[in-house]
């Protein structure tokens, strides 16, 4: 009788491990088709993309916009906030999470808010300003003035005697502003510092890297290099997803980029580098570019100031030596560069589509 009644028991335990394992093979099989999706729908995106020159994308900004926001989980958008002179404002999309790098200069804040309304974002995870000159922090307090709820902001605050002595570019009584604003918006402020770190996704079998990274960012007396200005302050951050690398240099100047050029093997061989400075002559040697190596560059300058005397070295630079795909906000306004990096980085890449609205 004892012998009876386990049988029962067991055959409801084997019905139990069928059952869990016909599941678990359900669910590979549904894993596995929805990847071979993703992949169909990336080459065939890309292909179009080679085919067109990328502009098969304008026939509906807001329809391709979706798509891609499909099967790319890290975007740039390099915002044209340069129709008066020059500014960096950086949308980065990090799969469902937004980051706002600098914020371009007030004569822009009208192009912002109205580039970011018709996008409907109203939502930052955090804010960084490279560095504070106005055309960077200009249009910080506006945003929290205007209802965006902002996470947090991370900005490194110079002391006002190195901010005076750059009236043309910092102004004290604007960053005590932005510090009251920011308060009473609730808003919190973080300083930054080489290392920080922030992960959107794990490497996986599927899925690839996503991080952002402070490499490096100094203050006036603490740099490697001795007493530096504000523009080679700037936070110097390397986005990676997968084998896919993004730096970003905000104002970086000579001194600091001579001794990157030596000292830091992790800004080499990048994809893609927002060029320093604008592109004016007191940006880094060419050595720095050269190590830098990058296919593509991205130049936040309005159109004349690109073709003007200002801009001579670095057009000739990334021309005839880099030999890198340039792309100048004034000239090809909105640029966004779609990232994609899956199935253990087999699949990686990036392409770039632009919009002037």
């Amino acid at each position: 009788m004892a012998i009876v009644a386990r049988i029962p028991t067991t055959v409801l335990n084997i019905n139990k491990v069928l059952s869990r394992f016909r599941l678990a093979l359900h669910r590979q099989k549904k894993t596995v088709l929805r990847l071979f999706y993703y992949v169909c729908i990336i080459t065939f995106f890309c292909v179009l993309a080679i085919i067109f020159e990328k502009k098969f994308f304008s026939f509906s900004s807001q329809f391709s916009s979706y798509l891609l926001s499909k099967i790319t989980s890290f975007e740039w958008t390099a915002i044209d906030v340069t129709s008066v002179t020059q500014g960096d404002a950086h949308l980065l999309r990090f799969n469902d999470t937004y980051y706002l790098v600098d914020t371009g200069a007030p004569a822009a804040g009208a192009s912002l808010i109205d580039y970011l309304e018709k996008r409907k974002i109203k939502e930052f995870k955090k804010i960084i300003i490279t560095h504070p000159h106005f055309d960077h922090y200009g249009n910080l307090a506006l945003l929290a003035e205007k209802g965006f709820k902002i996470g947090e902001v991370m900005i490194n605050f110079p002391s006002e005697s190195a901010c005076t002595r750059e009236p043309w570019g910092c102004n004290p009584a604007d960053l005590l502003q932005i510090k009251k604003i920011l308060g009473e918006k609730g808003i919190p402020i973080k300083t930054m510092t080489r290392g920080d770190k922030f992960s959107f996704s794990k490497k996986g079998y599927f899925l690839s890297n996503l991080e952002l990274e402070i490499l490096h960012v100094y203050g006036e007396d603490n740099s490697p290099v001795g007493p530096i200005d504000i523009n080679d302050q700037s936070a110097i951050i390397l986005v990676t997803h997968g084998r896919n690398r993004y730096l970003f240099t905000g104002d970086l100047n000579v001194n600091l980029g001579d001794w990157l050029t030596q000292k830091e093997s992790r800004i080499r061989g990048v994809d893609i580098i927002k060029v320093p400075h604008h592109g004016a002559s007191t940006l880094p040697n060419n050595d720095f570019f050269t190590a830098v190596a990058a296919k593509t560059a991205i130049v936040t300058i309005g159109k004349y100031l690109w073709y003007s005397d200002r801009c001579e070295r670095v057009r000739e630079l990334l021309t005839n030596v880099t030999k890198s795909k340039v792309y100048v906000t004034g000239i090809h306004h909105h640029i966004t560069v779609h990232s994609y990096a899956m199935l253990r980085e087999i699949i990686s890449g990036f392409f770039i589509t632009t919009t002037n609205n």
